[in-house]
This record gives C-alpha cells, structure tokens and sequence, in this order.
C-alpha cells in the first residue's frame, strides 16, 4: 500500500527524551512513558483510588444514550446558521472493511449538515472502488472522483477539496471512525466563536475492530507546543476559504501533509481563533502497518514534519532555528539570544552554606551563558559559614541584605512585628530590587545546574514577543522529574504535573519532553523579563509568605498579557527534600503546614475557578493526580454523571 496511512501527521505522534531505553513499551506511535500507560488508557481512576480502564471509562463516560442524543438534537436544532461540513476523504487501497465502517462513521452522523468528498487515488484494489461507486449510488453526499493515477496523500487531499462546498473541511483517513456525534459538537462549539479559523478534537486510538485502546486528551491550541509535535491532529476541521488562501495541501509533505497545513493556516490566526472541543470525536485505527502504531511505519512523515516547522520558522521574523529529533519524529526549535545578550540577575535565597556553595560552583562552571550577575540575598538570621563564603566570593556574587525593612519592598513584605523578610518571596523581591539585569533569574539555593546552555535556552524562550515567563526542568537527585510546568487545580491549588517520573520517561504523549505553554511555573528555577515583572509589581510577598507567589505571579502576568512557558532543555537538580519548599525556614513561622493553608485560601479567594480552567491541561484529565490520568468524572460539558 502506497498511502494506508499517510494521512498521519507521523511528527505528531513521536516524542522523546534525549534518551529513550530502548526497552521501553511501546505505545501509540512509538514509545510513551511507562508511568504514563495509565494514563495512555491502560488504566485511569476514580477519584477513590479504584482503579478503571480506558473503555470502562468510555462507557462510563462518553457512551451517548438516548438522553444526550436528544440534548445533542436540542443544541442543533438551535443553530440559527448551522454550517455544511466537507469531510475530505483521501482512499488508496485500505481494507475494504475498514473502509466501509469509515465512510458509515460519517454517514451515521447526528449532525445532518455534511457532505463526504472521496477520492480513489489509483488504487488497485477493484473492490475499493466498486464500495465507493456503491456508497455514491445510496447517498446524494457522498461525493466520489477517482483519480487515474496515484498521486499520494497530498494530491488526493486537493482532489477531494475540489469537490468541497462546505464553510468547514474536517480530514477523515480511510481507515478511521468519526464518533456519532462529531459534527454535531464541532458545529455546536463553533457558533459560540464566530472568528474560529480551525477546531479540533481530542481523540483516541481504537483497535482494527473499532475497540477504544488509549485516550488521548489535548490542552488548548498551543503554537509553540505545534512546532514540536501536531498536538491538534484529528479531528482537525479548518474554514475552507482559509484552506484555499494558502493553496491546499502541499505536495512532498506526505506524512506530515495536514502539520504542514496546520502551520500555515494558524499563522495568520490568534491563538483564540483555535478552538478545542475537549471531547473524543476522532477513532484513530492502530494496527501493525499504521504510523499510530510504529515511526518505522512511514519514516519519511518525521522528515516531512521537520521541513514543515522548518519551512513554518523561515517564513516568521525569528532567527530560530529547528532540528529532529532523531527516531522519534518530533523537533527541537532552538530560540537565539538577543544580541548583544542582555543581562541576567540570578537571585539565589541563601541559608545554607553547603548548598549555596554548590549552586554557585555549579553556575561558574557549567553556565554558558556570557552575560549574567549572581545576587544573593541574606537576612540577619543567616549564619557565620554563609557569610564567610560570601566574603570570599565577594568578587564575583552580589550581596543583598534582607536584615530589615527596605524601601524597595513592597507594603507588606516585612513581618512588622519581627522586623525579618516575610518569607521566600519577599526576599526574591529584595535580591530583584538589588539587581541590575533586564532578564531576572530566581534559582533556589538548593539547585544544581545540569545543562550548561540552561541559561541561554531560558532567555532565549522570554525574548520572544509576547513571552514572560519561562520555566526550567528540575530533577531531584536521584534522577526522577520534580517540576515540569505547574497545572492549575492540581490538588488544590496548583500542583507540578508528572512529579516522580523517570528522567528518561516523555510523559502524557510527550509532554515531559517537548516546550510548550502552561499556566505556571516553579520559583526555584525561572526566569523573568525585567519590564513584565515591573509591570506586575513582583512577587506578592505581602498574601503569599511560603507558597503559590510563583502561581500567583505567573497568573498576574497572563492577565497583563504575558505568557508563560516551560522547556524540558533548561535542567536543574534540586538537592532539597521533596515538599521541603512548601514552607522553609526562612518563612519565620514554625507551622509549614499552616502558613501553606493560608496562601491557598487567599489564592482560591484571588482567583476563584480560574485554578479549575487551566488551558494547557485537559478537562478530561485529573485535578487529584498529577500522572495524567483520565478524571472521573471529566469537567466537560457533554458527560453525564459519574
């Protein structure tokens, strides 16, 4: 078969660490971390810790019954313009079952607005083709054209998008299934947006009878997450006026044909132009010959996939540059330094000799980077063995004490009734009033540089427009993930996702190993441009002495329009015990636990069910668990109860 399934965007479904153990189950298109099979679909959980399996959740969740065919029926109904959908059909000599159950997958839509534009890319096969002649003969919309010759995925995609007269284009494979009421929701969904230019789904991997095997849920529209890997993928609809603005598919991007188009057409859109539907509406068929089950399926869609970022980054403004990431079919952008590179003040909270010593040593020797200073910040109850060090460094660290009230602080960020720094953010407030750089950098004492282009990655990423925030990778000691980007709900709060995994684990299809947007980041490794942390008045000392202020900064900056971002390819190691920075001793309280319940109650007052909503973590996802795992019952909309 020449293109069984070339219509898979093979970049979007193969990531990886630096290093994969090659012993590593495989999963949905190559490896996907071992502590995240649950969460693939192996197992999910309740809520109560009974454990349930990916199809139990899907009837338990996401079966449609007669009650929600009947709200889905009200919702459609009530569309003053409902829009017609082309669904673009590509065929080249699949399974004649297969085929089938796609073509009546769309044919048994709720949603009665439709027309599926098929064409016959040369296949041999004549009981292909007499099945689609067949399926033209019983529906007036099902539109066929058969093509003399096979021109591959790209030229049948342009064949089938003649025929379209459709607002919308959705892209089925030959093989795959539309959920019943796919159309339905996308339609439903897009009239509450009216600017959208392209919506999308998530969906899951199903077996060659049709049986769910794995959910994939998907975080709102990330571009910078796109150049790493096609999160969007299936279902993918796209407005055909801008389908036909950037001239279709292009050919010589088999494989990666649709990330191609994605790029192209979401250049010209703002994120909010983007919708999710955060609902399976797509069945991705995985079976031996597919790229959803193996890269080394179509090992050209990796290549294609890098082209297409590549071509995608010359086309915009920036210098960055793009490489694959070898085997797995994912990218790695690299975001250049300004020039001449700006200055960074690295704050570091000092308390402990041993660690501050560490964490310098490990600074001077590994950091790339040309252009920083080291500000570190002391109180009155820092020790003798501390001062000593910094006395003969005092060359090369800045010194900024915290021992009393500083004009520079903020209103409340002095315990009043000691006379000492409030807690861990009023001194970062102190050492960044010290400073002098444009990009401040907030290290905990505690770390351990490990990458020596950290620093570079770091700003490179808070140079680009719009960029605030970026946030490092921390490890703890013995190897295993302890800050990967932080998600808003999780336990609570806020809560860092993926903590524990192995440092050689990708995490949810890839999201421990490839940069992308989140809604915060951790204190103890971060860096901030000097104009956005002015804007927002720093940290807020004043209401969070021991915990969230790097939540709370993170969210103030988004509401000033700054985004955030985290990156797997800036990497610390954290020497501290886990949960030790929850309340340290330099909180001037003796109950952690207290002052930790303090600042999730101003942080629930602040900000209310803004921590329930976190755009780059999917409804469908646990607020209990940081594994990812499938939560029950989902936030969405459309599932009935648990």
């Amino acid at each position: 078969m020449t293109e069984d399934r070339a219509g898979r965007s093979g970049g979007g479904r193969h990531w990886r660490r630096r290093l994969v153990r090659s012993d590593r189950p495989s999963g949905p298109a190559g490896p996907v971390s071992t502590a995240s099979a649950a969460a693939a679909g192996t197992a999910a959980g309740t809520g109560t810790g009974e454990p349930i399996t990916y199809p139990e959740w899907v009837a338990r969740y996401d079966t449609l019954d007669d009650d929600r065919r009947a709200a889905i029926a009200r919702q459609v109904d009530a569309l003053s313009d409902p829009p017609t959908f082309s669904v673009v059909l590509p065929v080249h000599d699949p399974p004649t079952e297969l085929l089938r159950a796609a073509v009546d997958s769309v044919r048994a839509q709720l949603y009665p607005h439709w027309e599926l534009c098929i064409a016959d890319d040369g296949s041999r096969d004549p009981a292909v083709v007499r099945l689609l002649d067949d399926c033209a003969g019983v529906d007036q919309r099902v539109k066929v054209v058969h093509r003399a010759e096979n021109g591959h995925i790209s030229a049948a995609s342009n064949t089938a998008l003649a025929l379209a007269t459709g607002r919308w284009v959705a892209f089925l494979d030959h093989d795959d299934l539309l959920a019943p009421h796919a159309l339905a929701l996308m339609a439903v969904h897009l009239a509450d947006r009216p600017g959208a230019g392209v919506a999308y789904s998530d969906e899951d991997l199903v077996d060659y009878g049709g049986q769910p095997v794995a959910s994939y849920f998907k975080p709102a529209f990330d571009p910078l997450l796109l150049l790493a890997q096609n999160h969007v993928c299936h279902l993918a609809v796209v407005r055909r006026d801008l389908v036909e603005q950037v001239g279709g598919l292009r050919e010589g991007y088999e494989g990666s044909q649709d990330w191609d188009l994605l790029l192209r057409v979401t250049a010209g859109l703002d994120r909010d132009q983007v919708v999710h539907v955060p609902h399976v509406l797509y069945h991705w068929r995985t079976y031996p010959a597919s790229t959803a089950s193996s890269l080394g399926a179509k090992p050209y869609a990796a290549d294609a996939g890098w082209r297409a970022v590549r071509d995608h980054l010359a086309r915009s403004p920036s210098a960055a540059t793009v490489d694959p990431v070898p085997g797995l079919g994912w990218n790695r952008v690299s975001w250049p330094v300004p020039e001449p590179a700006p200055l960074v003040s690295i704050v570091v909270r000092a308390s402990d000799e041993p660690a501050l010593a560490r964490c310098l040593q490990s600074i001077w020797v590994r950091t790339t980077y040309p252009s920083y200073e080291i500000v570190v910040v002391t109180t009155g109850a820092t020790s003798a063995a501390v001062r000593a060090l910094l006395d003969r460094e005092a060359g090369r660290v800045v010194v900024a004490d915290a021992s009393g009230p500083d004009q520079a602080d903020r209103p409340g960020d002095v315990d009043q009734s000691g006379g000492q720094p409030g807690g861990r953010y009023a001194l970062c407030n102190r050492g960044a009033a010290r400073a002098t750089g444009d990009v401040l950098c907030f290290l905990d004492e505690a770390t351990e540089i490990v990458s020596p282009d950290w620093l570079d990655v770091l700003v490179g990423h808070v140079s680009q427009p719009g960029v605030g925030v970026a946030g490092a990778t921390i490890y703890d000691d013995d190897g295993r993930l302890r800050h990967a980007g932080l998600v808003l709900g999780l336990g609570g709060v806020a809560g860092p996702v993926h903590e524990g995994l192995d440092r050689l684990d990708i995490g949810y299809w890839g999201r421990a190993a490839a940069p992308r947007y989140v809604a915060a980041v951790t204190a103890d490794g971060l860096v901030v441009r000097r104009d956005a942390w002015a804007r927002v008045g720093g940290f807020d000392a004043a209401h969070l002495r021991a915990a969230y202020g790097d939540v709370d900064l993170c969210l103030r900056l988004r509401d000033a329009g700054w985004a955030t971002v985290w990156t797997p390819f800036a990497e610390l190691i954290s020497h501290r015990p886990p949960r030790s920075d929850a309340a340290t001793a330099t909180d001037g309280r003796d109950d952690a636990a207290t002052a930790r319940a303090e600042a999730a109650r101003y942080m629930r007052q602040r900000w209310g069910r803004a921590l329930d909503d976190d755009p780059a973590y999917s409804p469908n996802l646990s607020l209990e668990r940081g594994d990812c795992s499938p939560a029950c019952p989902p936030r969405v909309v459309w599932s009935r109860p648990g």
